[in-house]
């Protein structure tokens, strides 16, 4: 539940600061400062939750043995570029935190440019390394994770909700 809480969160920050253009926010009435200082303290407050939920996710995977012999090749790669991902976007939040470079104005386009499908490399040109590298990583973790187990975080059971209860009894023997 902490995973998937983080993850929402953190999906949230990233929805509102790179898919939201910058004209819109200052549409309605948020200024640079304020929003910067939103994307700080409200993404590190997401980030720690995510990165606590990603840690007990990793120790109950890599500890109970049940867990542990059903860990595929393919998941401990994805583990692996989930972990730079979240790191590398950390690190890149706080090396950002005097307010240095605007990813609104660069990774924003480019990222909204991908998703249109008329992608733009020269709004990348100028972007600090650590923001590349976290762009990388999450690339390759949106390439590996629908083969992982950890699409399964995407689910929701809700025919449980509507299922008849299992009776458990004793066979009788003949």
């Amino acid at each position: 539940p902490l995973f998937h809480f983080g993850l929402l969160c953190v999906i949230g920050g990233h929805v509102v600061g790179v898919l939201i253009p910058k004209t819109w926010t200052a549409a309605i009435g948020i200024n640079d400062h304020m929003y910067h200082e939103g994307a700080l303290y409200m993404g590190a407050v997401a980030g720690i939750i995510f990165i606590v939920g990603f840690l007990l996710l990793m120790k109950r995977r890599f500890t109970v043995p049940a867990m542990k012999v059903n860990t595929s090749g393919l998941d401990k790669w994805l583990y692996l570029f989930l972990t730079l991902a979240i790191f590398s976007g950390m690190a890149g939040t706080l090396l950002n935190a005097s307010g240095f470079f605007d990813y609104r104005v660069s990774i924003g386009p480019w990222f909204r440019s991908l998703i249109s499908f008329m992608p733009d490399p020269s709004l990348m040109e100028g972007v600090p390394f650590m923001f590349k590298f976290h762009m990388l990583a999450w690339m390759v973790v949106a390439i590996i994770f629908p083969f992982s187990r950890l699409v399964h975080c995407l689910s929701v059971p809700l025919n449980y909700l509507a299922r008849p209860f299992i009776v458990y009894r004793k066979r009788d023997r003949v």
